[in-house]
């Protein structure tokens, strides 16, 4: 990823603590994508199922301001499903420098 990238699809998984599989979210809520930036400070964004949920995957799309540091960003969904709460595991990305920020 690069910095200023926006429209970027942060996808992760949820699975069962017991055998590591799919953790069926598809009645899940709230959906939450935590974003920590290079500098530490963490974020709530709002996630959304990435198809009906069943294969526990959500995602998060980044939007303008999101990916305003350059190095290493983390994320990892939250979930509640009635009153038991899932997370999936911490995702990693390295956000790249870019020469010139264009804005169109």
């Amino acid at each position: 990823m690069q910095i200023y990238d926006v429209g970027t699809d942060i996808i992760v998984t949820v699975l069962n603590d017991s055998d590591r599989s799919a953790h069926n979210i598809s009645t899940a809520s709230p959906m939450i994508m935590l974003m920590t930036r290079p500098d530490g400070t963490i974020e709530e964004k709002t996630a959304v199922l990435n198809g009906t949920g069943t294969d526990g995957k959500l995602k998060y799309t980044t939007v303008d301001g999101d990916m305003n540091q350059v190095g290493r960003y983390q994320f990892q969904a939250y979930v509640q499903i009635g009153t038991n709460i899932n997370y999936s595991t911490i995702f990693s990305v390295v956000v790249d420098r870019v020469l010139k920020r264009y804005v169109g």
